[in-house]
């Protein structure tokens, strides 16, 4: 129990550092998670966890999508070091870590809003043999037909009424629209092709939404993301997501 106490005393005083007041230099932004890779200047001392002080020193993080303040963080002496740092970071293909604030679901709410407004006005509704077919046929259509994504109908399904379980490879559905059908593709395929690890409907997701929409609704892809950005929605370059690539229709 004392253990508990102390790293929860140590997790509470470690020092923060409040983005607005880094001057920024160079940044970028991972396509998948949402999360900024940055580098910045502070004109003010820093003392760290182990108690050394930095005059003004430079910084290199990675910034949550949604956060002001940072725990985690790396600073130097020289703008040259602090640049190697950032570069050795930008060049690692995986983004930020598995750190628990760069999976939160940042934009989750914002995105039912939308696709309630846009997506599911309208959409069809599907029988069983409809849905099955669907989410076989965009599993196909993404080579994820192997190994197979499983189907669970289940109209007596509570909340969330219908959703993908990453680790069986299964998508359990209540909603029978056609846009909730693919909301739950999306997010197969976002794990599986795109390799999210991050937030459940970051960038990456919305991406691949955007894409099914288009392909399967007949939506413009381009009208629906000036909608979603409109509405403050991240989404990513379809240019960032090498491997989501369709077979030709």
């Amino acid at each position: 129990m004392s253990m508990k106490k102390g790293q929860l005393k140590k997790a509470f005083n470690a020092p923060r550092l409040h983005v607005p007041h880094i001057d920024e230099i160079f940044s970028y932004t991972h396509p998948i998670s949402g999360a900024k890779l940055l580098m910045g200047h502070m004109h003010k001392p820093v003392t760290t966890a182990n108690g050394t002080t930095y005059d003004a020193p430079f910084v290199v993080a990675w910034v949550p999508p949604g956060r002001v303040n940072i725990t985690q963080f790396s600073l130097y002496k020289h703008a040259s070091v602090a640049l190697k740092g950032y570069t050795r970071l930008r060049s690692h293909a995986h983004g930020p870590g598995p750190h628990s604030a760069f999976a939160r679901d940042f934009q989750c709410a914002t995105v039912y809003g939308w696709e309630a407004r846009i997506l599911d006005r309208g959409t069809p509704q599907l029988d069983d043999e409809a849905i099955e077919n669907m989410i076989w046929r965009v599993a196909d259509d993404f080579n994820m037909a192997a190994p197979a994504v499983k189907v669970d109908i289940n109209p007596k399904l509570k909340h969330p009424s219908s959703f993908y379980v990453p680790d069986k490879h299964r998508i359990r559905m209540r909603d029978r629209g056609l846009s909730h059908v693919l909301h739950e593709v999306a997010h197969a395929i976002d794990m599986t092709i795109n390799d999210n690890q991050w937030s459940a409907h970051g960038p990456s997701f919305v991406r691949t939404l955007l894409v099914l929409a288009e392909r399967y609704q007949g939506f413009d892809q381009a009208t629906l993301e000036k909608s979603a950005r409109k509405a403050g929605i991240q989404i990513a370059d379809l240019s960032d997501l090498k491997n989501l690539k369709p077979r030709a229709a």
